[in-house]
């Protein structure tokens, strides 16, 4: 080759290599939360309502009320999303939009409803919800609820969220499920105390939360009223994939979420 040939060469190659670097990417798509080639089935409960989701590659199935409703997956910015019926097709549309085991559950025109996965891999946590041991796996179901019981006792829970809100940083909200059926802890500005009672998933309060009467900053106050509405409201718990305890209430599915620390 030529010097002449080489100086042809030169402005050829860099006109490739920035049409290249110009061409369009592709658009990032959902990451589903089925395994590939798998299906995974498990149940969300908004406040009192159970819905089976059976999600399969890019379909997630939905069991509402014993009727069926199949979706598919759209892109994202964050989570698994899925529609259904956006077209305007009979029925109205329907969006299920999961983010790390909390969904947002639109059906129709209805409002938005805030859902709770139960962690369907543990036995216990199986029957979460249905008060049917036969749903558990082999006849451990007795030994299940004691190690969930024992899991729920075994030390305080920092909560990290309240139906959804956060927290104010420099707050601490605590939940001490004690043996005795004894619960207290740090509402946010004062201390509380109450009793429970829980098994198979299911948690009540029993008899009002009594607090003591410190006044703090108003912002501290309403995350305390939030707090002790919510726990007040509680019907089940949970665990989720991360260990996180989730307590989830009756009326709109309002969740406080709490780690070990």
């Amino acid at each position: 080759m030529t010097l002449l040939d080489n100086a042809r060469a030169v402005p050829f190659a860099a006109a490739l290599l920035a049409g290249c670097a110009g061409a369009p990417s592709e658009p990032s798509q959902p990451t589903a939360p089925t395994p590939a080639g798998g299906t995974i089935e498990t149940v969300y409960f908004c406040g009192d309502e159970r819905i089976d989701a059976r999600f399969e590659g890019e379909e997630l199935e939905l069991t509402i009320d014993g009727k069926r409703h199949t979706l598919r997956q759209v892109p994202a910015a964050s989570g698994a999303r899925y529609e259904a019926g956006t077209d305007g097709a009979a029925g109205g549309s329907m969006l299920f939009w999961d983010k790390g085991g909390r969904a947002t559950v639109e059906i129709g025109g209805a409002p938005s409803r805030v859902c709770t996965s139960v962690d369907t891999s543990r036995p216990f946590l199986a029957t979460n919800g249905t008060g049917d041991e036969s749903r558990s796996h082999g006849s451990d179901a007795a030994g299940d609820a004691t190690a969930a019981h024992r899991r729920l006792t075994g030390g305080p829970w920092v909560v990290e969220d309240i139906a959804g809100m956060g927290m104010i940083d420099y707050a601490r909200v605590t939940l001490d499920f004690g043996e005795d059926g004894r619960l207290s802890g740090d509402a946010s500005c004062n201390r509380y105390t109450t009793r429970y009672t829980a098994g198979q998933g299911r948690l009540e309060i029993e008899d009002g939360i009594a607090l003591t009467r410190r006044l703090c900053p108003e912002a501290l106050m309403n995350q305390e009223s939030l707090f002790v509405d919510t726990l007040g409201e509680a019907r089940r718990f949970s665990f989720d994939s991360t260990d996180a305890l989730l307590i989830t209430g009756a009326a709109d599915g309002a969740t406080i979420l709490a780690r070990r620390r």
